[in-house]
Parts: structure tokens; C-alpha cells; sequence
């Protein structure tokens, strides 16, 4: 799903709808100078649906945190390099050959070069760290051996926490060897549950919770389904692998990272993702993405 790079590409390399900051430039560009580069841009260019920043470049992988807008739909595709998607935020839907997979949670898909695959990203978008492995010319043993093309696995704890520290450090082979690392934590033998499998009224709770984050009550939403809080949240875990309040949390979030990638003000955002002040979405996005907005902003601008 990441966008495809180019070899010898610099670490750190900007890019918003494949249009790369400065070309050849020997250093990282600061923060100053990419606002301005972008607002030169602002007026004669639409803003693009996917905006990626290159994070490694290296003999063993690439990687890059990409964004996905709010809604995008990305036809049949496919890619010519082996990609590792891990999820940091938000949702994504596929189709491979006819099987649908959903994902809502911290968890890693994989697409191998030249499958065609359709893309849907949620009401909140989805902010996704891409993995290019870069396989060794002789051949050799296959990371990737029983992933299947169309389903999302866990990474747990362990993975969220390396894809935190991924995008807290700076680029160099402390950041690389913590990619290398973060391949390894897929967990083959989970995935998440196929939405067919999922009773209605357990769809339209994390609908819900989805799409209402901020008005959204689990109490009340157990009594309109006319089951036990402990129920819905028994039953929410084993559809989805995530207690509601945490997949609540998690899309408010979401969406409070849809705003910032746009560029509204914090303030704003944080009112209208239903936090209580700038802190307190600060704390959250630190700690659902491990970052805070100005880091954000600086992986996404």
C-alpha cells in the first residue's frame, strides 16, 4: 500500500503526492524550510490523498510512515516490491482474489510483489508504517513464509512497542535494526476475526464507536443492544482482539491524527475529537502512536 520508492533515495526524503522535497539536497531539510516548501505548493497543488515520509533506506529494507486520507478508496493494484504494512492508527479493508480482510488494531498485513489487492481506509484514515524488505541476492530463507496475502496478524506488545521507538528515533541503523526486529513480530498463527463471522449487533457497536468516538457511551450502547456491559465487552475482545474502551480511544486518535495531517490547529482538534484539553490528546497520541503532534506533524507535513 506504501508508495513505491526510488533506489538511492536519502533517508528522511519528504514526499506529498510523489513530489519529492528538494531533489538532491545532501542534508535533512528542517522544519522551516519544509513549511515553506509545502506552502510554495499549497496554492497550485491539491492536496494529496496519501502523504509519506521515508524513514530507512538501507542494504536490508526500506521503510516509510505513510497516511492515507479519511475515506480513500484505492482500486485493484498491486505493487512491484514485497511489502509489510504494520497499522499504527486507524482502519483498513482489502480484497485479494476475492477475500476480504478488515483491520482496526495494531497488526501487520502483508502484500508480495505483483498481488492485486483493493484498498479502503476508514472514516479517520489510517496511519500506516511500510516495510520494503530488500531481499539478499543469493536468495535465501523467506521472513515472510505462511503469511497469508489477505489477512492482518498481530504483532503484540512487543511490536507496538518497536514501531514506537521506530518513529521516536532519528534515522540510522539503531532505527534499521529496530525495522529488522519489528519484522519478526508478526504473529502467524492469530488474525483477526473475518467480518462475515461478526453478529450485526456487535458490527454496529464498533460502527459506533467508530465513527462517534467522542459521543459514543459503552453502557449505553449495551443496553440498546440488550446485552450485559461485561458481555459486550467479552464478546467485543474475541470479534476484534481489543477491549471497546481501548478500540474507542484508539479511533479518537484516529481521527484527532486526520485533522493534524490536514493541518488544523491543535485546538480546534482536540476539541473536536472529544479530548478534554491539548494535553490530554497530546498524552493519548503519545501514547496509541507514540508520538506527539509536532512530531506528527514533522513525519506528515
Amino acid at each position: 500500500m506504501g508508495r513505491q520508492g526510488r533506489p538511492g533515495c536519502p533517508v528522511d526524503t519528504l514526499t506529498t503526492g510523489g513530489v519529492p522535497f528538494p531533489p538532491g539536497r545532501p542534508t535533512i531539510p528542517g522544519l522551516s524550510e519544509v513549511s515553506a516548501y509545502l506552502a510554495s505548493r499549497t496554492a497550485t497543488a491539491p492536496r494529496p490523498d496519501v502523504r509519506s515520509r521515508l524513514l530507512a533506506s538501507g542494504p536490508a529494507l526500506v521503510a516509510r510512515l505513510v497516511h492515507y486520507r479519511p475515506g480513500l478508496h484505492q482500486p485493484t493494484h498491486a505493487h512491484e516490491t514485497t511489502q509489510l504494512s504494520f497499522l499504527v492508527l486507524g482502519e483498513v479493508e482489502e480484497r485479494v482474489s476475492g477475500r476480504q480482510a478488515l483491520s482496526h488494531q495494531p497488526s501487520a498485513g502483508l502484500k508480495r510483489a505483483g498481488t492485486a489487492h483493493d484498498a479502503r481506509f476508514g472514516p479517520a484514515g489510517a496511519l500506516i508504517l511500510c516495510i520494503e524488505p530488500r531481499a539478499p541476492s543469493t536468495g535465501g530463507w523467506d521472513p515472510f513464509a505462511g503469511l497469508e496475502p489477505c489477512r492482518w496478524y498481530p504483532t503484540g506488545e512487543t511490536g507496538r512497542l518497536l514501531a514506537r521507538a521506530v518513529l521516536q528515533l532519528p534515522a540510522g541503523v539503531e532505527r534499521e535494526d529496530l525495522l529488522a526486529d519489528l519484522m519478526a513480530c508478526v504473529d502467524i498463527p492469530g488474525g483477526t476475526t473475518p467480518p462475515g463471522r461478526v453478529p450485526a449487533w456487535l458490527a454496529r457497536v464498533r460502527e459506533r464507536l467508530r465513527d462517534a468516538p467522542s459521543d459514543a457511551d459503552i453502557a449505553d450502547l449495551a443496553r440498546e443492544a440488550g446485552v450485559h456491559r461485561v458481555h459486550l465487552s467479552r464478546r467485543f475482545q474475541q470479534a476484534f482482539a481489543v477491549p471497546p474502551s481501548v478500540y474507542r480511544a484508539r479511533c479518537r486518535v484516529a481521527h484527532a491524527v486526520a485533522q493534524l495531517a490536514a493541518g488544523a490547529n491543535l485546538a480546534d482538534v482536540s476539541v473536536d475529537a472529544g479530548f478534554s484539553d491539548q494535553a490530554h490528546m497530546t498524552r493519548a497520541l503519545r501514547l496509541h502512536a507514540g508520538l506527539t503532534p509536532n512530531r506528527l506533524r514533522a513525519c506528515l507535513a
